[in-house]
């Protein structure tokens, strides 16, 4: 693999970001991940109201535990046969039509490829 996220359709966003990214702004990025930290406290409330979305096959997937552990009371749809990012980048028009309807809903839509 060349990047994380393996996908002919996804590199370029990946490859123009990493042209951007300057020394300072990608140690600020390493150190800001939660790998081996603890992750920051989250009210109830707003963990009720909060959707962490995983795709089957990205890299990210082994954290989903972990996410689920430090938030029990999110939400957690898994993309099946999706990668990091995949459906937002393929499909923009229905990733945004999920984002509204989880706004006004407060649910995830009925979409084919969420895991049972």
């Amino acid at each position: 693999k060349i990047l994380w996220c393996d996908d002919d359709s996804i590199k370029p966003y990946f490859i123009a970001a990493g042209e951007n990214l300057t020394y300072t702004n990608l140690r600020r990025q390493i150190s800001d991940s939660l790998e081996d930290k603890p992750f920051p406290p989250l009210p109830e409330k707003l963990q009720k109201h909060t959707y962490f979305e995983f795709g089957s096959i990205e890299d990210h997937f082994k954290y989903r535990q972990a996410v689920m552990e430090a938030y029990p009371c999110g939400h957690y749809p898994v993309f099946e046969g999706y990668d990091h990012m995949q459906y937002q980048i393929r499909d923009p028009k229905g990733f945004a039509e999920m984002l509204a309807h989880i706004a006004e809903r407060d649910c995830m839509p009925e979409l084919p490829f969420i895991r049972k």
